[in-house]
């Protein structure tokens, strides 16, 4: 229901002409190996009932230093039914991964037999990440790797 109703207010103030930054996703991409998470519908069909575009963006970190790269607007069709929304999904996807891969392509290339290591070292990322988001009287995680990878979108 909290989706149902986050993207009724997304839709009016969109209608107003107001900007929107919203992570289809819908969680942190904790994955080595997926550039972009699965996407969830919503931001296809607000796009489509208020007929503006999808500027797509993206994000990636080393440490401390953050990488964007912004895509070009991306624009849903008119017409748009369960198959169309599948497809317009993919294709938002894939412009969002190719975003990705263009920052991975600028940063520093390592050894495959790093690779052990730099799966260490993400794993001590995500962790300390995650260690970040406390209740402050409990002092327990708000967010766990099990909790992401539950909210993650998965395709019916």
């Amino acid at each position: 229901m909290d989706r149902k109703i986050a993207a009724e207010i997304a839709v009016q103030y969109l209608k107003q002409g107001e900007n929107l930054a919203i992570y289809p996703e819908g969680v942190w991409n904790i994955t080595s190996n997926l550039p972009v998470l699965p996407l969830f519908p919503g931001i296809i069909k607000m796009a489509q009932e208020v007929k503006c575009s999808i500027v797509p963006v993206a994000v990636d970190c080393d440490g401390k230093d953050y990488y964007v790269n912004i895509g070009e607007n991306f624009w849903v069709t008119d017409r748009i039914d369960k198959e169309t929304v599948k497809h317009v999904k993919k294709e938002l996807r894939d412009k969002m991964a190719t975003l990705k891969w263009e920052i991975w392509e600028t940063m520093p290339r390592g050894l495959r037999a790093e690779y052990g290591q730099y799966e260490i070292e993400k794993r001590r990322f995500v962790q300390s990440f995650l260690e970040q988001w406390k209740y402050k009287k409990t002092g327990k995680n708000i967010y766990t790797e099990e909790l992401v990878n539950r909210r993650t979108y998965r395709e019916i």
